[in-house]
């Protein structure tokens, strides 16, 4: 099915997305005992990643009040303070990136999101013109002040300084692709009141090495992400102050030398971090597992890269001349071997990936949430403690996978 629409008519799908993805549908519940059928504030028998133990949670008015060892450890929940996508493009039929933007639009966006357990996230501006992006970040800035959404740690800027090569640039337009401009970025952060906290980028191109660490001076993180950069280069933006890799085997070439690569440049530099995208279309399990092997569970994190279309019914949709097909659980830029970006939010990702058994239910909550707000130097570490306020989010596994439960708050 052929479906052609501009980005203001796309925004209809909104509710047909949720709908499919199953924000404001009843879950699916099955008998358990009384302490793993949680609603709301009560006492529930949980995991807590990167413990061992069960333990006896006592949430009271949104606050966890105690938390004690139990003697039982027969329960299938773990009990989080939700999960943080550092890159998320749009959600539920909502676009961040247009010139549609509004407040509205975006708080319907992080309901959706919310709904599915986020507790933070980074809207993400990708690639278009200087004036659809200064006017999409000035609608998430005006969004923010006026309280329409409240989850937004940063804004992710993942626009125009990336590489034009064929493979390396991905779904980004290439008539937008240029190098770093310090001017043009201050406008950015002007229009975004202040709010880029991190951007991801190409360090090969002209001033791009003085470009990170320009940025790296003002506290925003810089991720080396849609690059062709040899190893010398990443080493050197690294120096510069670069501390993340942004999809980690995505955003590049499908054929590459054998030795010498962004790739493995970016696995064996040790100050970066990397994110990399569990849903198993972007990436093969065993290649996100040799990823995570090399990197460390402690410099990596889980994150969507999720798209308007997420969740959307399988189809053909154009949106702003470009054909993306949805089939199989991801999207497609029809005509090319390339992802469009993700169909799965974040929570699906790791239900996914633990169902796979390539994280255990612990480390996938670790690279989705406490990892994440690390990264992102959160005031909020997101660790599970006493006195720690909503929301809480309660993943239930079952086999091995974990799957959303509830969420309080």
């Amino acid at each position: 099915m052929g479906r052609t629409m501009n980005r203001k008519d796309f925004f209809k799908l909104g509710a047909a997305a949720a709908a499919v993805a199953g924000i404001g549908s009843p879950r699916e519940t099955t008998a358990s005992p009384a302490t793993e059928q949680p609603s709301g504030d009560g006492e529930f028998l949980v995991k807590i990643a990167g413990r061992d133990y069960c333990w006896n949670a006592l949430i009271e008015n949104g606050r966890l009040t105690s938390l004690s060892r139990a003697p039982d450890t027969h329960t299938g929940l773990w009990l989080t303070r939700g999960l943080v996508d550092i890159q998320v493009n749009g959600y539920a039929g909502i676009e961040i990136t247009t010139e549609n933007s509004n407040p509205d639009d975006l708080a319907k966006c992080e309901q959706a999101l919310v709904a599915t357990g986020i507790a933070r996230w980074c809207p993400t501006v990708t690639s278009q013109s200087t004036e659809v992006i200064e006017h999409s970040l000035s609608a998430i800035d005006k969004a923010v002040r006026q309280g329409a959404l409240r989850r937004v740690q940063c804004i992710h800027m993942e626009a125009n300084y990336l590489s034009p090569e064929e493979g390396y640039r991905g779904a980004h337009p290439l008539q937008y692709l240029t190098n770093p401009d310090k001017a043009e970025f201050e406008r950015w952060q002007k229009a975004a009141g202040g709010r880029i906290g991190y951007l991801t980028m190409a360090p090969e191109l002209e001033g791009g090495l003085e470009f990170v660490s320009w940025l790296a001076s003002q506290g925003i993180l810089v991720s080396l992400g849609h690059h062709n950069a040899d190893y010398d280069t990443v080493v050197r933006a690294a120096d510069a102050g670069a501390r993340l890799s942004t999809h980690l085997f995505n955003g590049c070439k499908s054929t590459l030398n054998r030795h010498h690569n962004v790739i493995f440049s970016q696995l064996a530099e040790d100050r970066l971090w990397a994110s990399f995208l569990p849903d198993g279309q972007h990436i093969p399990y065993y290649t996100l597992k040799t990823g995570l092997r090399a990197k460390g569970l402690r410099r990596a994190v889980f994150t969507s890269d999720l798209i308007s279309l997420g969740g959307s019914p399988e189809g053909e949709y154009t949106i702003d001349g470009q054909d993306v097909l949805i089939h199989d659980g991801a999207a497609f830029l029809k005509g090319t071997p390339y992802l469009y970006g993700a169909w799965s939010n974040l929570a699906q990702g790791i239900e996914r990936a633990t169902a796979a058994g390539v994280v255990s239910p612990s480390e996938a909550i670790e690279l989705a949430s406490t990892n994440p707000a690390r990264l992102l130097r959160m005031d909020d570490s997101l660790e599970v403690e006493v006195g720690s306020t909503a929301p809480f989010v309660l993943f239930r596994e079952r086999g091995g996978a974990l799957r959303l439960d509830n969420i309080i708050g």
